[in-house]
């Protein structure tokens, strides 16, 4: 197991924004983004490495997608990276879905990495009785099996109660071919 490495010559300030000052010059500055007003705050800016917490709380793509204007380097040698975490629940869930699993909107390279609870057995032996946790604090059998499993195929908030890839998906049509659609 790789244990993180302590800076004890880091210095984290808090005013007028949080930031992580590193000893090699790097500097992490931590922002909360709630509305696409707060986009202002940053627009002109070069940052190399975007993070985002849990995306599918942005009901919409929009204040992500106007985020991913910032990234950009005036250093060829600076790697440029995004990274996002978020769980199978919220109000964004369905735009998430769409571009990181379901990967429908080809614009860049993505790499999505699935994990379930289960998977983490570390964080479960420090927290033997998460699971069971998160299962009562989940809203309904839903939102407990993408709480629990990573399951992305649901339909949280939505008219249908149940989603099935293999019943409710239609494959791709080519072009060039009429489609006549009985109702």
């Amino acid at each position: 197991m790789v244990r993180p490495q302590r800076v004890p010559e880091a210095r984290l300030t808090y005013s007028p924004h949080t930031k992580l000052e590193l000893p090699t010059g790097e500097i992490l500055h931590l922002a909360h983004l709630s509305r696409p007003s707060d986009y202002d705050r940053f627009h002109g800016q070069s940052i190399p490495w975007l993070g985002f917490e849990e995306l599918t709380q942005w009901a919409t793509p929009d204040l992500y997608l106007a985020m991913l204007s910032t990234s950009r380097s005036s250093s060829a040698r600076i790697p440029l990276l995004v990274r996002s975490t978020t769980n199978p629940s919220g109000p964004g869930s369905s735009w998430v879905k769409r571009r990181f699993i379901d990967n429908r909107e080809d614009l860049v390279q993505r790499k999505h990495i699935q994990l379930n609870l289960a998977e983490n057995q570390i964080f479960l032996k420090a927290n033997p009785k998460y699971a069971e946790t998160i299962a009562k604090a989940a809203r309904d059998s839903e939102e407990r099996k993408a709480w629990l499993y990573g399951d992305w195929n649901l339909a949280i908030g939505g008219m249908f109660d149940v989603f099935d890839p293999a019943v409710h998906v239609v494959p791709d049509i080519p072009f060039g071919r009429s489609l006549l659609v009985a109702v």
